[in-house]
């Protein structure tokens, strides 16, 4: 998986977590956290990577 891919994914995960009722801010932690444990990366370098893009 690339940077894209899970940039993209990201973005797909906090938009799911928003339709459920969570705002924009708790949802995208919330995202990056999901993602950091599905696929076993640091959640320091997602939030790195989401805050420079």
């Amino acid at each position: 998986m690339n940077t894209l891919d899970i940039l993209i994914y990201i973005c797909e995960k906090r938009e799911e977590f928003v339709l459920n009722g969570l705002n924009g801010q708790d949802a995208l932690s919330k995202a990056t956290h999901a993602i950091a444990k599905e696929y076993h990366i640091c959640s320091a370098s997602i939030t790195k990577l989401v805050n420079l893009s």
